[in-house]
């Protein structure tokens, strides 16, 4: 195969990988793109019911697990509700 090892396909398992890592190949390339493409900002959540503070990527799951899939009220705590609002709390102090 002329020095190169092979590629991983998406449907092996973790077994497989772990029994044959010492011939599997990453490039770095495609680690930056996986990187880059799960990269994103994460918000803080306040369930409005329980006062439960969760990110939002698992409200879905804490409206199943605690409120028993009923859909919940959230309010956000990561960024206020306006810009300017943010920018006169930074410039007063």
């Amino acid at each position: 195969m002329g020095g190169r090892k092979p590629a991983v396909p998406p449907s092996v398992t973790i077994d497989a990988i772990l029994r044959f890592k010492d011939r599997i190949i990453v490039t770095d390339d495609v680690d930056k793109n996986i990187k880059c493409q799960n990269k994103r900002k994460r918000i803080k959540v306040e369930c409005l019911t329980c006062g439960s503070i969760f990110d939002d990527d698992y409200r879905k799951k804490h409206e199943i697990n605690i409120h028993h899939g009923k859909r919940i009220k959230v309010k956000h705590l990561g960024a206020p509700a306006s810009p300017f609002e943010f920018a006169r709390k930074n410039f007063e102090k």
